[in-house]
């Protein structure tokens, strides 16, 4: 709930939004469903694994490019920026950035404007940016790999820290309800539920999943699937190395 509350007033605001934690804490979800979707942008949220990204392709997938700035340019290219202006831009594990990406993506927060590779013309762009990142950045600035101006630029002092799943056991029965019922509403498991359903003569389409040491009573046209405490209790016990990606699969 602290969280919550705090990433509703920084999405309000103008000043872009750090998440720091260790992988797989849900940095994605939360840039789209809470900072996005509280900032009351019109936009797209648009989503970027910086992880993922040649080099030197990252400046063009960000900012766009014209035909012929680069070999293989064959046209001109939307970055990023311009694809999100309006909305939100979330651009995760940005400790990849090159150093040219870097000096570019400061001008930008500090212009305002993008100017796409092999330009001259800029171009305005509104973007609600959201960086995520599980190094320390603080730690990347002093050995020289990442800007001191950019790194304050990124406002560090409302960075939000997401917690590990090991330090979430209050959450572990509502986090393994919301994992079941995702999973239980794919197409390759619906198919499971239905012809579960019929063998029982249950209508109804609702799924609910309750960790308890005892048998509910029957709610007509629900399959219930009942976890017992044990389970919850081994659950807990253990350490989640790769948090809530690992806990989903």
């Amino acid at each position: 709930r602290r969280i919550r509350h705090r990433l509703s007033v920084l999405a309000r605001g103008r000043l872009p939004v750090v998440l720091l934690g260790p992988t797989g804490t849900g940095k994605s979800l939360i840039a789209r469903h809470f900072v996005h979707a509280r900032s009351e942008r019109r936009g797209d949220f648009v989503a970027v694994d910086l992880s993922t990204l040649p080099r030197e392709l990252m400046a063009a997938h960000l900012f766009g490019s014209v035909k012929g700035a680069y070999t293989g340019s064959v046209g001109d290219r939307v970055g990023a920026f311009e694809a999100a202006s309006g909305g939100t831009l979330f651009l995760d594990e940005v400790g990849n950035l090159s150093h040219d990406a870097q000096k570019m993506l400061l001008s930008v927060l500090q212009e305002g404007t993008v100017t796409r590779l092999g330009d001259l013309r800029e171009r305005s762009v509104d973007v609600k940016l959201v960086v995520a990142t599980n190094e320390d950045l603080a730690e990347r600035v002093r050995d020289g790999s990442f800007r001191a101006d950019l790194y304050m630029r990124l406002n560090p002092a409302a960075a939000v820290v997401l917690p590990s799943l090991e330090e979430r056991q209050v959450d572990m029965e509502a986090l393994l309800a919301f994992c079941v019922e995702q999973a239980l509403a794919r197409p390759y498991l619906q198919g499971m539920v239905a012809d579960y359903r019929e063998r029982h003569a249950l209508g109804g389409d609702r799924v609910r999943v309750l960790a308890s040491t005892a048998v509910p009573d029957e709610q007509g046209g629900t399959v219930v699937l009942l976890f017992p405490e044990r389970t919850l209790r081994l659950l807990r016990a253990h350490s989640w190395p790769g948090n809530l990606r690992e806990f989903a699969m």
